[in-house]
């Protein structure tokens, strides 16, 4: 009896962590946009500037400041090339991340930004959100879940007994 609510623990706790997947996609995905905004309005006064003296070049900008005699010259060059390749290295998650929920999970899977990964996990609000794409991963870890946590109980088994019960064979 117990094994069975076990088991109805298990798919809940699956459901209910799968239901989060879709709501943790959103924030992270809101994140990501934030940050390449962010790094477009740091990027657009230097893109003025390139725009003016170096046919939109940021790379000419950048070459010019280097080739500075003044130090602080030189350092700010650094600084925008870090705000340039950053702002590009959104734009081209962003565009990873336009795409369905399951591109979405194998995007954040294998090639999520650390940083905001983890920023998004420390303020992420749990969310139900019943769409049916969240409803679909739900199930889906519910039923993973379940059938991890029935594989458990019967290795557990195998191991305490030290052999698998057959079924009486049918006269």
């Amino acid at each position: 009896m117990f094994r069975h609510y076990l088991r109805l623990m298990i798919f809940g706790a699956g459901l209910l962590g799968g239901i989060q997947v879709p709501g943790f996609i959103d924030q992270y995905v809101k994140r990501v946009d934030a940050q390449w905004r962010e790094s477009q309005q740091n990027l657009s006064g230097f893109q003025d500037t390139a725009d003016r003296y170096f046919d939109g070049s940021l790379l000419r900008l950048i070459a010019h400041y280097r080739s500075s005699k003044d130090r602080v010259f030189v350092s700010d060059a650094d600084n925008i090339e870090n705000i340039m390749l950053r702002n590009q290295r959104l734009k081209t998650h962003l565009t990873q991340l336009d795409a369905p929920l399951v591109t979405q999970i194998w995007v954040i899977a294998s090639n999520a930004d650390v940083d905001i990964l983890q920023r998004t996990r420390e303020v992420y609000s749990y969310v139900v959100l019943l769409t049916p794409e969240a409803v679909a991963v739900g199930l889906i870890m519910a039923l993973l879940f379940a059938v991890l946590g029935d594989g458990s109980i019967w290795i557990m088994k195998i191991a305490i007994t030290g052999r698998r019960k057959r079924s009486p064979m049918i006269r």
